[in-house]
């Protein structure tokens, strides 16, 4: 109904990119300094796993149907 649930502050610069897993558990998040954040949506977002994926921004994130790509 348009009611703030919850925010996660995990990224310390814009975040470009959300996706999903195929099984709702992980969301992934990338963000201006080409930093990927993997987080267990079911712990209220606690971080997983975190790596610099780029020297740039992410602009884009996928992940397969079968969550293993």
């Amino acid at each position: 109904d348009g009611n703030w649930i919850s925010e996660w502050k995990f990224h310390e610069d814009n975040v470009n990119a959300l996706c999903v897993s195929p099984d709702s558990k992980v969301l992934i998040s990338g963000d201006d300094d080409g930093i990927v954040i993997l987080s267990d949506i079911s712990k209220g977002g606690k971080e997983i796993f975190r790596f610099k994926a780029h020297d740039s921004a992410i602009i884009y994130l996928a992940i397969s149907r079968t969550g293993n790509k």
